[in-house]
């Protein structure tokens, strides 16, 4: 997890979905849709609306329609 991502000023959702794939990566497990909706207790609107936010920012990238990698965070673009 890069400290970074609570200076961004991002909705707590926005977070939140960030910190959720850092702690399915961090299982060794592999970020999908289906791993991080079936962890989320929040409305699902919110969970796709953070990753689309991750995915703009490439702090999120997807490696095929289903699964979601991490970013370093030099490749991160600060909108």
């Amino acid at each position: 997890m890069e400290q970074k991502i609570f200076n961004l000023g991002l909705s707590v959702e926005t977070v939140s979905v960030y910190l959720l794939c850092c702690a399915i990566a961090d299982l060794g497990l592999p970020v999908t849709m289906e791993a991080l909706e079936s962890r989320w207790n929040a409305k699902p609107e919110d969970l796709q609306e953070g990753l689309t936010t991750l995915e703009k920012m490439a702090i999120v990238v997807r490696s095929d329609p289903q699964v979601y990698l991490l970013n370093n965070v030099s490749a991160w673009k600060i909108i």
